[in-house]
């Protein structure tokens, strides 16, 4: 038998890749591995001009690209989505009625309480008034506009009832010399209710503090019938426009 003797020849070069095309980017190579070889792939001194074949991928990556679309960027893979705030006008207004009515029923509950403890203050000061010597202790000067004018002054004092020390204030914005003895009046009930002799002679007890709470009061009634009238005719507008839409038999 003849013995076929092969000589080994030097290994079949390696057909030449093209360098990577525009379109493989490094956003595709990690689900590619053909592609992340084509992007990542520099040339060496040591190493072939082409980058390695891989037989586990056969089809081509690359794609054909058109004039048209060589300067026409990727679309974005994801959308970016900011909070929108849809805001209904009617919620809207009706939020800043309702507060507008609470701040306004809170403020006549307020002047009506203020104005029944200033009252029965002065009705108690002159029924059960008791007289005390208040002694000045110091003034400061009151500043207003830019702070450069003087408006007053604020002067307190200090008097003692029933073995107590009890300090207030005095009343007005005169100016009183520091050490100087003031006659004032304090209830005998609650001592630290104060007031001077010639302040107290000035006040009444009367019914002109309740005049800004009762006008406030009838503009919050005013505010709630109208709410109240608007939304019954509301409701029967929605009722009507319902029976209007309703068989003949169902009516």
């Amino acid at each position: 038998m003849e013995r076929r003797h092969t000589t080994l020849g030097a290994p079949p070069p390696r057909q030449a890749v093209a360098p990577p095309p525009q379109q493989c980017k490094a956003g595709v190579s990690a689900r590619s591995h053909a592609c992340y070889q084509r992007v990542n792939w520099t040339p060496s001194r040591h190493r072939s001009e082409s980058p390695p074949q891989t037989c586990r991928y056969h089809l081509a990556i690359t794609r054909a690209v058109t004039p048209d679309q060589t300067d026409v960027a990727d679309p974005p893979i994801t959308t970016l989505r900011g909070a929108t705030v849809a805001a209904d006008p009617r919620r809207v207004g009706r939020f800043l009625i309702g507060a507008c009515v609470a701040a306004l029923a809170i403020a006549v509950v307020v002047l009506f309480v203020s104005g029944e403890q200033r009252n029965n203050q002065i009705a108690a000061l002159k029924l059960h008034g008791v007289r005390v010597a208040d002694t000045v202790s110091g003034c400061v000067e009151q500043l207003g506009g830019s702070g450069s004018n003087g408006v007053g002054y604020r002067c307190s004092g200090s008097y003692a009832i029933g073995g107590r020390v009890y300090e207030a204030t005095l009343p007005g914005s005169a100016f009183h010399a520091p050490g100087s003895r003031i006659e004032a009046v304090v209830d005998a009930s609650d001592p630290s209710v104060f007031s001077t002799v010639s302040t107290l002679d000035s006040e009444h007890v009367s019914a002109s503090v309740f005049v800004a709470p009762i006008v406030m009061s009838v503009v919050l009634v005013l505010i709630l019938g109208t709410i109240l009238i608007r939304r019954r005719r509301v409701r029967f507008g929605s009722n009507a426009a319902v029976a209007a839409l309703a068989p003949v038999g169902h009516r």
